[in-house]
């Protein structure tokens, strides 16, 4: 009697290894197209805001940035002021390399007059934790190369991570579901990205005798070569580039290692204004907190900077 071919065991286990890994790979795209259609569908939120400044703004001024940014530009103030169109994409918590990458992304599209970046000095030093934070960008590495340089520096893994279509999404299901629900304009509205806080600081922070740690930071000339790049294509596109500190409640003087930084951005030919630690805003009634102008501030601080624009801009 002829007996029937039987493949071995271990043939047997790899097939249905590749079957497992076959679903898995299915399992993944249509979950990871299903989480990148309502990402880029939301009609509210912080990541609507990212989406709508890199690919939908037409805004002849735009303000990229940190928190700071987010909460110290008012469009109202600037589109009175300037007679030109204005949006505020800053977004919390993210700082110069994503901003490189915002600027990428909205110059594949057009081109806009003025470019204001809101920058804290320290942003320049070396963090690991600012390379983290790219994780932001994951959901648009495959839109523009600059983009996917910077996700790049994050870790050695991000191209093998990207093979799955979820990882770009998977910290954001929350934020995406939330995103794409009616209630949630209603429950934090933007004024054109500006996102205002009406607090007010009740009393005098504690002010810190020594801060002198932050001289021990190393520059991170990778971000330095970002900075000098962003003041280049502005350059080369004929747009106004305006580099600004904006106001923070004096904790502690200038350390050395803030002068030097300070130094270098004005010494690099940047249009680099500062007004960290100007007088006229060290009044508590100025600020939510210490890093953060409320709207009060926040008015009085974008008609100090419209004037300043307006008149460079009449220069030109």
């Amino acid at each position: 009697m002829k007996r029937s071919f039987r493949p071995p065991p271990l043939f047997r286990f790899f097939k249905k290894g590749i079957i497992l890994l076959f679903i898995i790979g299915i399992l993944d795209l249509i979950i990871g197209r299903t989480l990148q259609h309502f990402y880029f569908t939301q009609e509210s939120g912080l990541l609507y805001r990212t989406n709508y400044a890199m690919f939908e703004t037409m805004a002849e001024a735009v303000v990229l940035g940190s928190s700071r940014a987010n909460h110290h530009y008012v469009p109202s103030v600037f589109e009175e002021c300037l007679g030109m169109s204005f949006y505020n994409s800053g977004r919390d918590g993210n700082f110069l390399l994503y901003n490189w990458a915002v600027l990428n992304a909205i110059l594949d599209r057009y081109k806009p007059r003025i470019i204001i970046l809101d920058i804290n000095p320290n942003e320049l030093y070396y963090s690991a934790n600012s390379y983290e934070r790219l994780a932001t960008l994951l959901p648009y590495v495959k839109f523009n190369k600059e983009i996917r340089n910077l996700v790049w520096k994050r870790s050695m893994l991000e191209p093998i991570k990207l093979l799955s279509s979820i990882y770009p999404y998977n910290s954001y299901l929350l934020t995406i579901a939330i995103g794409n629900l009616d209630f949630n304009m209603q429950r934090k509205s933007d004024d054109q990205g500006y996102i205002p806080l009406y607090k007010e600081m009740v009393r005098k922070p504690v002010v810190i005798e020594n801060s002198d740690f932050i001289n021990d930071q190393a520059v991170d000339f990778y971000k330095v070569e970002i900075l000098e790049r962003f003041n280049e294509l502005c350059e080369r596109e004929n747009i106004l580039f305006y580099l600004v500190s904006s106001p923070t409640y004096c904790l502690h003087n200038n350390t050395s290692g803030e002068i030097d930084i300070k130094k270098m951005l004005f010494d690099n030919k940047l249009n680099y204004k500062d007004f960290s630690r100007i007088e006229v805003f060290q009044n508590i009634t100025f600020f939510a907190d210490a890093g953060h102008l409320n709207h009060y501030g926040a008015v009085a601080f974008s008609g100090m900077v419209c004037d300043s624009l307006r008149n460079e801009n009449q220069e030109r």
